[in-house]
């Protein structure tokens, strides 16, 4: 996650709607002195791709001139910015105060801070969530820190957990009329957790949050904020939550993204919603469909291809269709298309082609891009029958799709980049098949500039040094504790290497204590000037696969060392790098041992440094997708494809088919998302026996009668004896286990020891009889 790519950074129009529309939507932000981050804010808002919203901000009796006139400016960028000015009360009563003036026709209420942020997609996201789930009341989203703290909250939502313990924020889409229900957020004091205080006043109803897993609202951490001081009214704001928790009597049903979708045709329609129509401009428009933003050969490649069509001119929309754990190109996607959606945040699958129907609509789409994803295939039926225009583009790198022979009539043109892919497919079809031979296309020199010396001379790096960089998040995931050790133990060898640590991240203060060398320095530049002077890259990652970072330093030549895992073995090779097979779960495996594991392999590159940063180079011109020629080919092949007629309807026989294999596939990838992610199992559908059922009953046991606090408790406290108890039970076990072993043993033992006490016996008594005898 790069904590510096936030929106608001600027103003970017989406077009002209074709008709204006009351506010379905009521922004609601209180503004107290919030002059110096307003105009971010205000940016992220205009930027929205869902036009129908009002914002309403409450100046709640602020004194700062600078701000006040800050606020006056946002008020005349937009008809739709309307700004209310009351005596202070706090944020609580300036938000109840912004509902009540709202416009009557909106059906939604969003609160956003005047210091957050919202991703452009947020409002639209959150919208189609709640309208194709009518059971529904309000729904929230993944929330990335920044400012003062770094981090990225993402947090599987009980009820249980709620009752006790926020993991909710303020920035939430709630239904008007739910939240008018429940009184509004009715706190009078400041500072009492009133966000936290209105959740539970919701779930006591019986309203249904849906957790959204996108991280659509970046929330700006501080130490002196609203948050921080509430925290010091923590006991008096405790008392209020805990007489709200007692008010909730019924375990409520979540919904929660990832999920499985059980039905396979809607009901919802685009008739029941509110939804814009942009105007059709000269500009033409490119949907991709794709899997997932894993970071692998395809998507690299779809990557530079979109970069490319964006710096051409055209507008660039990517949807994702399947749960995945490790997005790595999340924000490399977000960052280069005009809209960026993975449906399976926010929708059930049986919506999707109702989604795509929208944005094809919508948004006029020109030309869709089809890669590798099975349920992308899926809806090529719906698009050829309603929007026959449209050109379908199947774009094969490396992967084929199963579902690319059943379909092939519904595509217009297959390009492929790979000659033995390309001689798979013509074996079975040869029909509107283009190779773009790697032959044909110029592969330009992608690596560093010539420039490094003045570089490292802006940036008082030493020019004598080699330099070794870890370019990552500065987060407990991607391990630069890990790089700390490699780097010491390192300096102990070498005097002529220095090491860089750039990003940001919940570990910064805690890497930056424990630096204690002139040679390991702590960073946060652009990340391409770290390229720039960097002779090698390490990747200590233990779980995330292959990061864009690593992507992009062997992209541009840089040698990279990695713990072999997950899809490392695709872009990392004995020419460009190497790969440390490291099992993870070995409890052997310590980080000392993983360190000198690393520093083996680093002295055997820095050993052939230049032969290393070579072939880096040579391999990275090899793979380079993002080359005039490519770009110059793909747009020839698009213009002179003629789009194929297509009369039959296939809907039913592909959702048939989609029933029987694609939901298996699905429902495999979004379990895997919660074990590998969250480490959890999620409750909706998966697990229904009686011991599942039984859990559930004794949840709502407890908070039908108000006794979920006290459970909680108990069981946090119990947590030490329990292990002493399963020691203690384990202990029995296997003493148990032992006596049936030694039990015969005893048997056998006592059966020699009876005979042996007869034998001596018999002797005793036959000398006893001699000696009588005598």
């Amino acid at each position: 996650m790069n904590f510096n790519d936030m929106p608001g950074k600027g103003i970017k129009k989406n077009g002209n709607i074709e008709r204006k529309e009351d506010p379905t939507i009521s922004i609601i932000t209180p503004f107290y002195d919030g002059g110096a981050t307003l105009q971010e804010t205000a940016n992220s808002i205009l930027n929205q791709t869902y036009p129908y919203f009002e914002w309403i901000i409450i100046d709640d009796g602020s004194k700062d001139k600078e701000s006040l006139k800050k606020l006056e400016a946002v008020e005349k960028l937009d008809e739709r910015i309307k700004v209310l000015h009351k005596e202070n009360g706090g944020p609580a009563q300036a938000r109840d105060y912004g509902i009540d003036k709202s416009n009557s026709s909106s059906k939604y209420v969003y609160f956003l801070d005047c210091d957050d942020l919202i991703e452009n997609t947020a409002l639209e996201i959150m919208y189609w969530t709640l309208e194709t789930h009518k059971e529904a009341s309000f729904a929230y989203s993944s929330i990335i820190n920044f400012g003062a703290y770094k981090y990225y909250w993402e947090p599987y939502f009980t009820l249980e957990e709620e009752i006790v313990r926020n993991i909710m924020c303020i920035n939430a889409m709630v239904k008007k009329g739910d939240f008018l229900e429940v009184g509004g957020f009715e706190i009078k004091e400041k500072s009492m957790y009133e966000d936290w205080n209105l959740w539970l006043k919701l779930l006591a109803k019986g309203k249904i949050p849906i957790r959204v897993n996108a991280p659509l609202f970046w929330y700006r951490t501080s130490t002196t904020g609203e948050l921080s001081r509430a925290r010091k009214n923590h006991d008096k704001a405790m008392r209020l939550i805990n007489i709200t928790a007692k008010t909730i009597k019924e375990d409520v049903d979540v919904i929660q993204f990832p999920r499985r979708s059980v039905p396979i045709i809607t009901k919802n329609t685009l008739d029941s919603m509110i939804l814009p129509k942009y105007k059709k401009d000269k500009t033409k428009n490119i949907m991709f469909l794709l899997e997932n933003t894993k970071l692998n050969k395809d998507n690299i490649c779809i990557y530079e291809t979109i970069k490319r069509f964006s710096d051409n001119g055209y507008n660039t929309l990517v949807l994702a269709t399947t749960p995945n754990s490790d997005n790595n190109l999340y924000q490399d996607f977000k960052e280069i298309s005009s809209e960026f959606y993975d449906m399976s945040n926010f929708l059930d699958t049986k919506d999707y082609p109702l989604f795509t129907e929208y944005l094809i609509k919508s948004r006029n789409i020109d030309i869709i891009f089809l890669n590798t994803s099975n349920l992308g295939y899926t809806l090529l039926p719906l698009i050829k029958e309603k929007y026959p225009k449209v050109k379908i583009i199947e774009y094969i790198v490396n992967n084929i799709s199963e579902y690319s022979e059943y379909l092939k009539q519904l595509i217009d043109v297959t390009i492929v980049l790979d000659k033995e892919t390309y001689n798979k497919i013509t074996k079975k079809n040869k029909d509107n098949i283009v190779l773009i031979e790697e032959k044909n296309l110029t592969k330009k020199s992608t690596g560093r500039s010539n420039n490094i010396e003045k570089t490292k001379e802006e940036h008082n790096i030493p020019i004598d040094k080699k330099i070794i960089s870890f370019i990552d998040n500065i987060s407990f995931e991607c391990r630069p504790d890990i790089f700390l050790i490699i780097a010491s133990k390192l300096l102990k060898i070498r005097k002529d290497l220095l090491f860089i640590i750039n990003g940001t991240g919940q570990m910064e203060k805690q890497i930056q204590e424990a630096i204690n060398d002139e040679n390991i320095i702590l960073l946060n530049l652009d990340n391409d000037k770290v390229y720039e002077i960097s002779d090698l890259v390490i990747n200590c990652s233990q779980k995330e696969g292959i990061s864009s970072t690593t992507y992009k330093a062997l992209q541009k030549g840089i040698p990279v060392i990695s713990t072999d895992i997950e899809n490392m073995n695709e872009i990392i090779n004995d020419k460009n790098g190497k790969l440390i097979k490291v099992d993870v779960d070995d409890k052997k495996t310590t980080i000392n041992s993983l360190a000198d594991k690393y520093v083996e392999q680093i002295i055997e590159v820095l050993k052939k440094l230049d032969i290393y940063q070579k072939d880096a180079k040579e391999v990275a011109i090899k793979n380079d997708f993002n080359n005039d020629n490519l770009y110059k080919n793909l747009e020839d092949i698009i213009n002179k494809t003629s789009i194929k007629s297509f009369k039959n309807d296939y809907s039913n026989i592909v959702y048939l088919y989609y029933s029987q294999l694609i939901a298996h596939d699905f429902d495999n990838k979004y379990l895997k998302y919660y074990k590998d992610k969250m480490h959890i199992i999620p409750r909706e559908t998966v697990d229904r026996s009686k011991a599942s059922m039984l859990k559930k009953k004794i949840r709502s046991f407890s908070i039908k009668y108000n006794i979920e606090n006290s459970m909680h408790y108990i069981f946090t406290k119990l947590k030490y004896p329990a292990v002493f108890i399963k020691s203690l039970i384990n202990a029995i076990k296997n003493l148990f286990i032992s006596m049936i072993y030694i039990i015969p043993v005893i048997i056998e033992l006592l059966t020699i020891i009876v005979k042996l006490s007869i034998a001596i016996l018999v002797k005793i008594k036959a000398k006893i009889i001699n000696i009588v005898k005598n």
